[in-house]
């Protein structure tokens, strides 16, 4: 196929879909090649989106780890957490000899007029250069969520698109935009879920390579001679573009996103291709040490989870990497399943190809696939180098306390360095960072691994739009048979008109669609923040106990 014939295609598809209005191919290969022969003629320095517009990433936990040992805060005003994940389980270790008993600790965040939120403690392990605290002025913690459905894909689809085949949080904050790529989305059952009001397209993330440079391969090598003369090219456009909006506007569809792609897609080609490319070897280094410092800590670094020496016992059930019992650690010290190599290569790439697309303006929607394995490389036994699922079933308490704390620092030193980047080009203040996964873990009461939690549910938003951390979510102090403890079971919430129940991924999807003023996607559900005076969002109720 010829290059020109990819373009027009690539265009058709992740600009808009042009065939679903009725534009035959070669009116579409008119129009591409009109905007083509526009393009060339001038030179830009970067992309003008929408600037009313918002940015959305969904951080994808794919797997479910879990939430409590990250942002879900069990005990958030600091009570007693003799009641938190009993049964065996914890976020750190107390260790005399050979004896290793598991902990609930918390890291406190003291805030605003003498106000203190407690965390999980791995807050407080920032690597040196990173202040993980830097980001919760602009963090809301929703804990307390009914899953309602315990399935993997469903549940993970959910977090986007509450209702099955309907609109996506990604595709109606992309109406809006007018960028060249609508959402970059990953393979996940959330990428699939995108779906926009006004028929725009998603382009699927390349899971190896220069992503970048697939992303932007249809916008380059333009043919030095265009079959359109430069002075018959404006009166072409809007020829065409007037036809697209008779014809929303018969058929009450908004016809002016298409034109506000075309635009874009016109600065983008003006752009110097091959300088956009080049940014990738930089950016993907930059997440590649920041995830590796977050993973490889030196021992005796993180009190209370690397800071001594974790002795392996023989037939310590704890110690599982797998389902079977056979699968436990050998070492003298658990400390040495962490080698030189264990990295989460997925998490470096998407975060590159995330800060990329929101701050070039190449796209304004992404879908992050940050979660599946918790590591990529854990030496478990001499020559057996595997990677630690986020799908804990059978994964032993000490492994998965030190296999997933450290998966967390990656991941917070990565949000970090977005949130700065995202800061530095002026963008943050537009920006919703969503992170959730299908469901929360609820321990077993052996300590030998964990089972769904569909209604321990947990959603994080960051963003610009808050000033103030805050936490909204009642959840119970003991869960049910073989899984006691407090890990995030959903108890009742009040909402402003009175109506008493868990909160639920509807609420979810009406807080981000009320603070990107996109169309809604539900149509019931409470938004759980409100304007405030200052130009930011803050919670309708903040708080929440453990009931």
């Amino acid at each position: 196929m010829k290059p020109t014939t990819n373009r027009r295609d690539f265009m058709m598809r992740s600009i808009q879909s042009l065939g679903a209005i009725g534009l035959s191919q070669g009116t579409i290969a008119s129009l591409m090649g009109a905007i083509y022969s526009r393009a060339l003629a001038t030179e830009a320095q970067k992309l003008k989106l929408n600037e009313k517009g918002f940015r959305y990433v969904f951080v994808n936990l794919y797997g479910a780890p879990p939430r409590w040992m990250f942002d879900m805060p069990p005990t958030p005003m600091g009570s007693s957490p003799s009641n938190y994940v009993s049964g065996g389980f914890g976020n750190s270790f107390e260790i005399s000899g050979q004896t290793i008993q598991l902990q609930n600790r918390t890291f406190t965040y003291n805030y605003g007029s003498g106000k203190s939120l407690f965390l999980p403690p791995v807050w407080g392990m920032s690597p040196t250069g990173l202040d993980f605290t830097s980001i919760l002025p602009h963090a809301l913690f929703v804990r307390g969520i009914d899953m309602e459905i315990n399935s993997h894909p469903v549940s993970n689809a959910r977090q986007v698109a509450p209702i099955s085949g309907g609109h996506s949080l990604h595709g109606v904050v992309a109406d809006q935009m007018g960028s060249p790529i609508a959402a970059v989305v990953t393979t996940l059952p959330s990428g699939a879920a995108f779906k926009s009001a006004k028929g725009l397209g998603s382009t699927p993330a390349n899971p190896s390579g220069n992503p970048i440079d697939a992303i932007i391969a249809p916008f380059r090598n333009m043919p030095n001679s265009i079959p359109f003369r430069q002075e018959l090219a404006k009166p072409v456009v809007t020829q065409f573009l007037d036809r697209i909006d008779r014809y929303a506007k018969i058929n009450k569809m908004p016809g002016s996103t298409l034109r506000n792609a075309l635009d874009s897609a016109d600065q983008l080609i003006r752009l110097n291709i091959d300088s956009l490319a080049a940014l990738w070897p930089g950016l993907l280094n930059k997440y590649t040490d920041i995830v590796n410092r977050g993973i490889r800590p030196s021992k005796g670094e993180l009190p209370g989870v690397y800071d001594k020496i974790i002795p392996c016992v023989s037939g310590d059930l704890r110690l599982r990497f797998r389902i079977q019992d056979s699968n436990l650690m050998d070492h003298s010290d658990a400390r040495d399943m962490i080698q030189s190599d264990s990295t989460h290569a997925q998490m470096s790439r998407q975060f590159a190809l995330t800060e990329f697309l929101l701050t070039t303006g190449m796209s304004s929607c992404v879908d992050l696939a940050a979660g599946t394995n918790v590591l990529d490389k854990a030496l478990v036994r001499t020559g057996l180098s595997v990677p630690i699922i986020a799908d804990q079933h059978g994964v032993g308490a000490v492994t998965s306390i030190v296999a997933t704390t450290l998966y967390y620092r990656a991941l917070l030193g990565s949000l970090t360095e977005l949130v700065s980047s995202l800061k530095s080009q002026q963008l943050f203040d537009k920006t919703v960072l969503h992170i959730s996964s299908e469901f929360n873990r609820n321990p077993r009461v052996d300590g030998s691994g964990s089972d769904h939690g569909v209604r321990g549910g947990n959603s994080t938003i960051i963003s610009g739009m808050f000033d103030e951390v805050s936490y909204i979510g009642n959840i119970q102090k003991n869960g049910f048979s073989g899984s006691p403890g407090t890990w995030g079971l959903a108890a009742d919430w009040t909402f402003e008109d009175g109506t008493r129940r868990p909160i639920k991924v509807n609420d979810i999807a009406r807080t981000i669609t009320g603070m990107t003023n996109s169309a809604e996607i539900v149509a019931n559900g409470y938004s759980l923040v409100r304007p405030a005076a200052n130009g930011k969002w803050t919670p309708k109720t903040s708080g929440g106990e453990n009931v």
